[in-house]
């Protein structure tokens, strides 16, 4: 019985709204609507899945930029291998190794062509957000 008066007042009140398009839709109401929409979890999670879309599109594009890499090491060897070497009547002392060590290099690469797949990698990305833009909308 309750869910038919429910149903009932739905069914009259969308009869009086058609009846006078001029009808305002009260504030609370849209109020009530705003605030289910701005907390409603599926639309969040789109939301959410947009941004992600935006961050694939700046990462598909850094394949254009170069790659540098930097690299350093630091090893200190005891006790270091060593012999003597009897020169001018003196024992010279000759370390095989340094007891420190360092080691460091830096590279930088850059892809000269890449037959058009960082430009398909970015338009699919783009295409992937505007479809996901899309869903939210609808």
């Amino acid at each position: 019985m309750n869910v038919f008066h429910i149903a009932s007042a739905l069914l009259i009140s969308s009869v009086g709204l058609a009846q006078n398009p001029a009808a305002t839709v009260p504030t609370d109401l849209r109020t009530l609507v705003q605030q289910a929409n701005a907390n409603y979890p599926v639309l969040k999670q789109q939301q959410e899945q947009i941004r992600a879309g935006e961050l694939r599109v700046d990462i598909a594009r850094t394949a254009m930029r170069p790659n540098v890499n930097l690299n350093g090491s630091y090893a200190y060897i005891t006790p270091v291998p060593q012999f003597a070497v009897p020169l001018n009547g003196q024992e010279v002392v000759a370390k095989l190794a340094p007891n420190h060590s360092l080691n460091g290099n830096v590279s930088v690469g850059q892809t000269i062509y890449d037959f058009g797949r960082t430009d398909a990698a970015v338009r699919q990305a783009q295409d992937n957000a505007q479809v996901l833009r899309r869903t939210l909308e609808i």
